[in-house]
């Protein structure tokens, strides 16, 4: 699995111009061919800082997302930033859920019990 996250800071006076726009690519970019997951989020602490984060099922789908219109009207929202997105893209090859978590609390869980016995 690919992540890519866009990290993306508007210019106060175009963040409505922006939020539109990005609600309107995330719809887009859930279509497209290989795309797992998408996601659109305003910081808490920023209502100007926004960030899509994306989950692609092979670097191949990703790659011709990167190629398409939808990606490059993305870029060109980059006139309504402070500064450039930030991109960021991730190869997962391990993910673990709740029996990781288990798991390492159980081990330490034993760990305290052989602790307190010496």
């Amino acid at each position: 699995m690919i992540e890519a996250a866009i990290t993306m800071k508007a210019i106060p006076k175009k963040r409505s111009e922006l939020l539109q726009t990005l609600r309107l690519m995330k719809e887009q970019i859930s279509m497209e061919k290989g795309c797992l997951n998408c996601f659109f989020y305003q910081d808490a602490n920023d209502e100007n800082m926004f960030i899509i984060t994306e989950e692609w099922a092979t670097q191949e789908e990703l790659n011709r997302y990167l190629k398409s219109d939808i990606f490059g009207a993305l870029i060109g929202a980059n006139s309504l930033l402070i500064e450039p997105a930030d991109i960021n893209i991730k190869v997962v090859s391990y993910t673990a859920g709740m029996e990781a978590v288990k798991q390492a609390r159980e081990q330490s869980r034993i760990l305290n019990e052989k602790e307190k016995k010496l």
